[in-house]
């Protein structure tokens, strides 16, 4: 019993111990629990801090990203304006080649500044407030408002130019309609003068007229003169030649100045040729040559007529160009006062001239230059050819020329060695 009391009290001491063992254990732990409880509480509340500052930076990453996406959506729209307004200076650029210069720009001239003496004070530098500030760049809006003004204002002057020339390409389809018409009415009234229909050839030279056609008024006007399919009557005929005539017809001019030098009527006939000359007329300039050369209505003067027959000879006159080559085929020692002097070469120049247009009288003087040579005793230096003369007179012969085939014997003759050169017989036009 004793025993198992003891061995009772030693199992209840032994729980005792246990149990004391257990609390202080429990207490411990509750202790530790306890601090592990605020340890996670100072954690969370760590962690909350910093989900706040991260969320801080986050809203500030995103509206910083917003502002750059701005900034880059700004940056896109002026660099497409500034593309815009960069193709668009180079259309007006194009539209304005004026104003362009690929040229290399001359170098600046060089700047050689004289030594500065040793004993010579260096002036100071202007301070930064003296120095001038420069001027801001405009603002890129400004520029593209600029430019597109421009435009506008190129678009607009672009657009009234293209009304002008739409204005004038009709202006000019009208006239070339109306002249094809008028044309069409110069053709009737010819032909229909031409074969002697002379009814519908007044119709048609009326409608002319009315026109203010000339050619209208010249047929009406030799149809009066004549009696053609009207009843004659000289004095309107005239008239209308005259009036044509004074404003400035060169045909009605010639036709008035020829018919009073055929009535010889040199006086008027010279006036005439006067107007035909002012007017640029070569045949009318060429008439006062021949009238001043031969002094017909007026006092002979050779000089005047040389001025006259080159004045036209220079513009290709073929007749012109003859008379230029006899003045110095025969030279002033025949006409008195000319101021051409005997030169065969000179003559020969001008007569080939005029020969080119079949002139048969240049062409038979030319044959004559060969023929004589140096056969004219006035003259050395121009070597005769009996040959080259024949060809010229045969080529004259065959242009209609009656003084060409009398020289033409004569070169036949001295050619082939029957005669001798009869230099006397040779006809000179």
């Amino acid at each position: 019993m004793k025993i198992i009391r003891k061995s009772f009290l030693n199992l209840i001491y032994i729980l005792f111990i246990l149990i004391l063992s257990l609390s202080c254990s429990n207490n411990d732990a509750i202790e530790d629990d306890k601090k592990s409880m605020s340890g996670l509480t100072n954690s969370q509340i760590e962690i909350n801090k910093l989900k706040q500052q991260i969320e801080i930076l986050q809203n500030q990453i995103i509206n910083k990203e917003t502002k750059t996406k701005d900034i880059e959506s700004l940056l896109q729209q002026a660099n497409q304006d500034l593309e815009s307004a960069e193709n668009i200076i180079i259309e007006l650029s194009k539209n304005n080649p004026g104003n362009n210069n690929d040229s290399i720009p001359p170098l600046p001239p060089e700047i050689n500044p004289d030594p500065i003496p040793k004993n010579t004070t260096v002036p100071k530098t202007e301070t930064l407030s003296q120095i001038a500030t420069i001027a801001p760049a405009p603002k890129i809006s400004d520029v593209i408002t600029k430019v597109k003004s421009d435009a506008k204002a190129k678009s607009e002057a672009d657009a009234k130019a293209k009304s002008e020339a739409d204005a004038k390409a009709k202006s000019e389809a009208d006239a070339k309609a109306e002249l094809e018409k008028t044309n069409i009415l110069i053709a009737d009234c010819k032909n229909n003068y031409n074969l002697a229909n002379y009814s519908e050839a007044l119709l048609k030279c009326i409608k002319l007229a009315n026109k203010n056609n000339n050619y209208g008024h010249r047929i009406i006007a030799l149809m009066y003169l004549n009696g053609y399919g009207v009843n004659q009557n000289i004095s309107k005929g005239n008239e209308i030649l005259f009036n044509i005539a004074n404003l400035g017809d060169t045909w009605a001019i010639i036709y008035l100045a020829d018919k009073a030098e055929k009535n010889n009527d040199y006086v008027n006939a010279v006036k005439w040729y006067e107007i035909g000359d002012s007017l640029d007329d070569l045949h009318s300039t060429y008439k006062l040559g021949i009238h001043y050369y031969k002094g017909l209505g007026v006092k002979q003067d050779f000089q005047l007529s040389f001025s006259f027959f080159k004045k036209s000879a220079d513009k290709g006159h073929s007749d012109s160009q003859f008379y230029i080559g006899k003045f110095y085929h025969i030279g002033n020692g025949a006409y008195f006062g000319s101021p051409a002097s005997r030169s065969f070469f000179e003559a020969l120049k001008w007569y080939e001239l005029s020969s080119a247009q079949n002139n048969y009288k240049a062409q038979n003087n030319m044959g004559i230059l060969y023929y004589v040579g140096d056969g004219d005793y006035s003259f050395r230096g121009f070597k005769a050819d009996v040959k080259k003369s024949l060809d010229w007179f045969k080529i004259a012969i065959d242009n209609g020329s009656e003084s060409a085939k009398k020289n033409a014997e004569l070169a036949q003759s001295s050619l082939y060695g029957r005669d001798d050169k009869r230099v006397s017989e040779i006809i000179l036009d």
